[in-house]
């Protein structure tokens, strides 16, 4: 008598809505990977929106330059999900 098992999981590669954002803490451009993108949100610390982009692109370089150091909250919308992501500009 031999009993199989079976491993099941989620590869978070392969999830759908999985953002990726890089390099984090970023200087001078920040990278955001998503597939189905729709828009792209940054937001300051005082609730402020700095950014707003419609892109449509699997992938995204944001520049930095003119932003001041500090924390701000990317919010990703994608066709399967908005998430958000916290992001450190030095």
């Amino acid at each position: 008598n031999t009993d199989k098992l079976t491993l099941l999981g989620i590869d978070p590669i392969q999830q759908k809505g999985a953002v990726a954002l890089y390099p984090n803490p970023a200087t001078t451009t920040v990278t955001i990977e998503a597939e189905n993108m729709r828009s792209i949100r940054l937001v300051n610390l005082m609730g402020q929106t700095v950014a707003d982009i419609v892109s449509h692109a699997s992938r995204l370089d944001i520049p930095l330059q003119n932003l001041p150091r500090g924390i701000y909250f990317v919010r990703v919308e994608t066709a399967e999900s908005v998430t958000t992501h916290k992001l450190i500009v030095k």
